[in-house]
């Protein structure tokens, strides 16, 4: 499709829309708790030089949806549009948009990040400082989500605006049949690489065992994720029947918290009294068993706005109960890696269990961009032949090379199953790493060397010194 430019908005390049261009356009629409509607609202139009308007073909319902009708609610307006999980066709484009043009399927991340400011840069999508909400303390801006994350309107519409699109749409390969369903690729904007981030924070050994709180649709995925990793031993949590009966179809152990039994102490019980290796919580502040939480959710459900607002962002509460089982079944020296999404301020929380059991915590936003080059293997049924992804720029994703001394070694290959030259953490060159490496080796060998000459032998291992053989008459 050519990019002729529309006269009544210099740069922007010409789609479906620019002839006959809409007054407006419908999009489901929050009015007041626990009470949506999808409404006639005023149709998108590009105001950045690096946006796109998306035409909307598939969304998605996230668990953190849910979290907007107890907790966050009071940072709605009427009218806002909710969601911040879609995909579609570009209709338009900005300028400064020139990967994309009209007629290209992309899928959209949750969050909005600009690529290149410093957070981004190290792989801190969720924390952009180009789109950082300062007013309300918060990071990223996210669609649909609440005046804390910028008031975006969301992807349940038949547009989405899409800010900072230089960077952030995941572009369908070209060469994919239209046939192919979007379901294909539609969890690249958050749950797949929510619970691909999950599972690279526990950090499972090799051999170890990872339990997953939670067998939602990112616990699921993450439980999956695990084995593809190679981890053996998964072992899965809930209560919901269906839940429960599908997880040992994927390899899972599963125990059903309806049964009553302590999980933590279960868990510890099947790994020999230590507790999981790792334990990804995949719940978040709604989960069940937790009646001090959810007496807060309830009081601040029933405020008006104006208390509501203060009460949430200074004393919230959260219903804790998933995280206290993870925190309580992880084994000493473990790791907690936290998906599931929490908005209290004033939470009661186990530190001495933290503290002197050794955890580490992991946590927070996911950082779709930095995983979505992984993520897309498995989305993907053929290569694309190359990678134009922006976030798979050497200096933000490739893989840890083995003798890098950066701990992220999960592999990321691009769409084209190429290997990216970097670390994905610390972003080291092939040639800085060998170079470093080789100068490790030559100053090592300078060190055993002068160890030889002032022992004066050669030592060997265990303590053992070989020395040159006595001469005749020699003590």
């Amino acid at each position: 499709m050519s990019k002729n430019l529309r006269a009544d908005h210099p740069g922007v390049a010409a789609g479906p829309r620019s002839m006959g261009h809409r007054l407006a356009m419908r999009a489901l629409t929050w009015q007041g708790k626990r009470d949506v509607s999808v409404e006639t609202v005023p149709d998108l139009t590009i105001q950045d030089l690096t946006d796109a308007i998306v035409r909307v073909t598939s969304t998605a319902i996230c668990g953190s949806d849910l979290h907007l009708d107890e907790g966050l609610g009071p940072f709605l307006s009427q009218g806002d549009v909710l969601s911040h999980e879609a995909m579609g066709v570009v209709e338009e484009v900005g300028s400064g948009v020139p990967h994309l043009k009209a007629g290209d399927r992309v899928v959209v991340p949750f969050n909005i990040s600009c690529g290149s400011c410093w957070m981004c840069s190290r792989g801190l999508y969720a924390q952009c400082e180009t789109i950082q909400n300062r007013d309300t303390g918060k990071g990223a801006a996210l669609f649909g989500y609440t005046s804390l994350y910028g008031s975006v309107p969301g992807g349940q519409a038949e547009l989405l605006r899409v800010p900072q699109a230089h960077f952030g749409p995941i572009k369908v390969p070209d060469g994919v049949p239209d046939g192919v369903p979007d379901e294909r690729y539609l969890y690249l904007s958050d749950i797949l690489p929510t619970a691909w981030q999950a599972v690279a924070y526990a950090d499972t050994p090799d051999g170890g065992t990872l339990a997953v709180i939670g067998l939602g649709p990112v616990g699921q995925l993450a439980a999956r994720i695990a084995r593809h990793h190679g981890i053996e031993r998964v072992i899965g949590v809930d209560l919901v029947p269906e839940r429960v009966a599908r997880a040992p179809q994927r390899g899972l152990k599963t125990l059903d918290r309806r049964e009553g039994a302590d999980v933590a102490a279960t868990l510890l019980g099947l790994t020999d009294g230590r507790g999981p290796d790792a334990v990804i919580e995949a719940v978040g502040t709604q989960a069940h068993g937790s009646p001090v939480g959810r007496l807060g959710h309830t009081v601040v459900g029933v405020l008006p706005d104006a208390l509501a607002q203060p009460f949430t962002d200074k004393a919230a509460l959260d219903r804790t109960n998933a995280l206290t089982t993870a925190l309580k079944a992880c084994r000493r020296g473990g790791t907690v890696s936290i998906s599931g999404v929490y908005g209290g301020e004033a939470d009661p929380f186990p530190m001495m269990e933290v503290f002197d059991r050794g955890l580490q915590l992991r946590m927070g936003q996911c950082h779709v961009r930095r995983w979505t080059c992984s993520c897309r293997s498995l989305s993907s049924q053929r290569p694309c032949g190359s990678c134009s992804d922006p976030a798979a720029a050497p200096s933000r994703a490739g893989s840890a090379w083995p003798w890098c001394s950066c701990r992220w070694t999960s592999a990321v290959s691009c769409w084209s199953g190429t290997t990216r030259p970097a670390c994905t953490r610390c972003s080291s060159s092939v040639v800085s790493v060998l170079l470093a490496t080789i100068g490790q080796l030559a100053l090592v060998g300078a060190l055993a060397g002068a160890s030889r000459w002032l022992s004066g032998g050669t030592r060997l291992s265990h303590g053992a010194v070989l020395r040159p053989a006595r001469r005749a008459g020699q003590r």
